[in-house]
């Protein structure tokens, strides 16, 4: 569409030519309200702003299948992408409790296998959590 026909059809319809894409061949315009248009690119770049780095957890069992395991781990990346930090916590439940040696390097082994910063992970020691069921 020529540069005069798009100028036209925007005025009758009330609205403004927006040029999106200018390094495009040929440029790429819209026809839309400009105020909206500005507004909607504003919330667009508030929403990439980084924002306070938050601090997301992702739980894992002792005998985790590895299609699980990788799922939680993709969700760790993704975390990672958006510039929060993981925390990587191993559950033990019954009579794993009993067993502990059996998954407590898992999570320092597995942490070589991410592409991240190393630094993104909270740097806090391993604790271990014991669930007691308690007559009321």
């Amino acid at each position: 569409m020529r540069l005069n026909d798009a100028l036209r059809k925007a005025q009758t319809l009330g609205l403004d030519l927006v040029e999106v894409a200018p390094t495009a061949n040929p440029p790429v315009c819209k026809i839309v309200d400009f105020g909206k248009f500005r507004y909607d690119i504003s919330k667009h770049s508030k929403d990439k702003k980084p924002g306070s780095s938050k601090l997301k957890e992702v739980k894992f069992r002792v005998n985790i299948d590895e299609h699980d395991y990788l799922t939680k781990v993709r969700h760790a990346e993704e975390f990672l992408d958006r510039g929060n930090k993981v925390r990587v916590q191993l559950q033990f439940r019954g009579r794993e409790m009993a067993h502990q040696e059996l998954g407590g390097n898992r999570p320092e082994d597995r942490r070589s296998q991410y592409h991240h910063d190393p630094g993104a992970f909270a740097s806090e020691p391993p604790e271990t959590k014991i669930r007691s069921a308690e007559n009321s």
